[in-house]
């Protein structure tokens, strides 16, 4: 699903700059990614971090889509913020109180682009897959794939193994 979204999204914009965190069927930590879009992010500026997953149920009655963003749990928001004050993203010589604000401050921004991704990607979905897919929407949670980000980040669940619809849907290239 990666690579075919990568070719797709390289021939309508094609100047992105679109990054894989792995193009081999490999497994990386969910930490990792994060950090590999951060060195990108680093590296080329503005980024959006999109990953891509499929659900699964012991059911196999669940069905949908549906696309998460950071949650503001306290604790997530402060490892943002420290994150981002360790990470040099803040300029200048600022008093620790100031950084910590300024910190504060590009997280919540950080955080209400992701919810603005997030519905963005739902509505194209939506427009491409309702007759095929249920809609889930868009929620928050504290995805540990999603945590370590410093960029606009969503993850994508594509649908549910579990369930035979759509893991036959989720096979097919288009």
């Amino acid at each position: 699903a990666g690579k075919n979204l990568k070719s797709y999204l390289s021939k309508k914009f094609p100047k992105l700059n679109i990054v894989l965190t792995r193009d081999t069927d490999i497994f990386l930590e969910l930490e990792q990614r994060a950090k590999i879009a951060n060195r990108i992010y680093k590296k080329n500026g503005e980024s959006v971090y999109i990953s891509l997953h499929c659900n699964s149920s012991l059911s196999s009655e669940p069905n949908g889509f549906e696309i998460y963003y950071l949650s503001q749990s306290p604790t997530t928001e402060n490892a943002r913020e420290v994150s981002i004050m360790e990470n040099k993203f803040l300029s200048g010589k600022y008093e620790s109180d100031i950084m910590k604000i300024r910190a504060g401050m590009l997280s919540s921004v950080v955080q209400r682009r992701s919810k603005k991704l997030a519905g963005f990607i739902e509505k194209g979905l939506e427009k491409q897959l309702r007759k095929r897919i249920l809609n889930r929407g868009v929620k928050k949670a504290d995805f540990s794939v999603l945590r370590g980000s410093l960029m606009p980040a969503v993850l994508v669940e594509m649908g549910y193994l579990s369930n035979a619809k759509e893991s036959k849907l989720l096979q097919k290239e288009k």
